[in-house]
């Protein structure tokens, strides 16, 4: 997020307020345009040198004319029109986009208020696995937006040596709105060791392909077709990548603090069977969508209506319409996300707050034009004002285009890492109900159970008591995924990091007597 600075200016007082704006680094107007005001001058003194040190008198002359011309033309661009329309709509932009990134406690709440019916250690466990569902739904549908989020549950990919962490970036392509299982990550550059995919054709599948299995061709000798064998031409390699990235999900140490797991292993498998048929209609590798988990939720929801968790059938779809206001909320930030300014309007406010610039060195600079004795010309050797205007012209382009992407991990970049942490501990605590949050004299209420119909053939329990037992195999690690000093961007050093990484584990260099202090975390769901 931008700097805050409200704290600093609330007393008013006077000239200390001013210096309290002014004397600041970071997410400052300095900052930003420092090295294009280097530029500037370097430029401006350049031009004087060569005026007053290599010209001849009918090239000082030349050199006047051209002075003159862009004087006259600089005061006819309509450079803060054109500029303020521009920093106007991208920042209203920003906002917007802010206002879409889906906040859970609106919907909690309403889990929480609905789900309390019926058996209380069951409602407790639907509405820990629907907070679930939703948080899993946000980290996919924001992996695919933020640079924090991606760097914080990033991909991870699997070859013959063992897995090993990539450094991806988000890819913000119009695109990718119309294709919901495209992936938007950068790929990383493939190492030697790794298996290349190859079209499969007629003539090429059965060729062993690197380390993919050998793909089956049955022939129709009546028809003379080819006959693919689907499950075989499935890629390995994928179906390990997606599996150890849903599983990198569960070693953030947010979300063991709070719900233990954000993902079961019958719930990864969910996510293969799609992969594997998703491959097998289109021949496309699949990317992670978060309307799966979306869809989950609602049907857990259903479920607990039919058990009688949910006191009243109109709760039901008060709670399924929540959910789908969530959904559109996060397709709307894909949509922001990917549909950028159009390109024509963003080069015409660079090509004017530049090219006013450029015609600003040349009419600012040092002049001797004598008539009789006296010199008219321009006699600032300095252009004090023409540095002002330039860095408010530039500060003012560099704040638009530092805030069109408000998604990377720059200081004006929403605090995404921040905003999770946020929905993760309150989702948790407010759909755990726990007694020590009430007064000792408020306790809960007493629900009539009324189960509907049908409910002898459901599943619901030996669900839970799938889920309640993955959760029991929580393992937890200080270590993992811990995000301790956000001052250090990701981007500044994140090449070197995989870089060190790589070489580490090639050279072999890890200690073998690495100790890792890991303890069981308590099962929520045994409460």
């Amino acid at each position: 997020m931008s700097v805050s600075y409200f704290d600093a200016i609330a007393d008013g007082n006077g000239v200390f307020t001013f210096l309290k704006i002014l004397v600041r680094w970071r997410g400052s107007l300095y900052k930003l345009v420092w090295l294009d005001l280097f530029g500037y001058l370097v430029v401006y003194f350049l031009l004087h040198i060569i005026y007053r040190f290599a010209l001849n008198m009918d090239q000082r002359e030349v050199f006047h004319m051209i002075v003159d011309y862009c004087e006259s033309w600089r005061t006819q661009l309509p450079i803060s029109f054109l500029l303020g329309f521009f920093v106007s709509g991208v920042i209203g932009r920003w906002f917007q986009t802010f206002m879409y990134i889906p906040w859970i406690n609106s919907i909690a709440y309403n889990v929480m208020a609905a789900v309390n019916a019926s058996d209380p250690r069951q409602a407790l466990n639907v509405r820990l696995s629907v907070m679930r569902y939703l948080n899993l739904a946000w980290i996919i549908s924001m992996r695919q937006t933020s640079d924090r989020i991606n760097s914080r549950f990033h991909n991870r990919t699997s070859n013959l040596n063992g897995s090993e962490k990539a450094c991806y970036r988000v890819r913000h392509n119009q695109k990718d709105m119309f294709n919901p299982s495209a992936s938007s990550l950068h790929s990383s550059p493939r190492s030697a060791s790794a298996p290349r995919r190859q079209q499969l054709t007629p003539l090429t599948a059965n060729r062993n392909v690197g380390s993919y299995p050998q793909t089956d061709i049955l022939v129709d000798e009546n028809s003379n077709a080819f006959h693919f064998n689907d499950e075989n031409m499935f890629n390995e390699f994928d179906l390990l990548s997606i599996k150890e990235t849903l599983r990198g999900f569960n070693n953030d140490k947010k979300v063991k603090q709070t719900f233990g797991k954000i993902i079961t292993e019958s719930e990864i498998e969910a996510f293969e069977k799609i992969a594997r048929e998703r491959f097998i209609k289109t021949r496309q590798s699949y990317g992670l969508e978060e309307w799966v988990p979306l869809q989950w939720a609602v049907r857990l929801i259903d479920k607990a209506g039919i058990h009688g968790n949910i006191g009243d059938s109109k709760i039901i779809s008060t709670v399924l319409s929540q959910i789908g206001q969530f959904r559109s909320q996060l397709q709307t930030l894909r949509i922001y996300s990917n549909l950028t300014l159009p390109l024509v309007y963003t080069q015409v406010a660079v090509i004017s707050v530049y090219g006013y610039c450029l015609c600003q060195i040349m009419s600012t600079q040092y002049t001797e034009r004598f008539v009789n004795g006296t010199n008219h010309g321009n006699q600032m050797y300095i252009p004090i004002f023409g540095i002002f205007y330039f860095v408010f012209l530039m500060g003012w382009l560099k704040v638009a285009l530092c805030v069109m992407n408000p998604f990377g991990d720059d200081y004006e970049d929403f605090e995404t890492s921040e905003i999770l942490d946020y929905n993760l501990d309150v989702s948790y605590r407010a759909v755990l109900l726990d007694e020590a949050t009430f007064p000792q004299s408020l306790k809960a209420a007493t629900n009539v159970e009324t189960k509907m119909q049908g409910f002898e053939d459901d599943n619901l329990k030996d669900f839970l008591d799938e889920v309640s037992h993955d959760l029991d195999q929580i393992e937890f690690d200080e270590d993992d995924n811990d995000i301790t000093n956000l001052e250090l961007r990701e981007s500044c050093c994140a090449n070197w990091k995989c870089k060190q990484s790589h070489s580490k584990k090639q050279n072999g260099r890890f200690a073998d007597d690495d100790i890792v202090i890991e303890s069981n975390m308590p099962n929520p769901l045994n409460y």
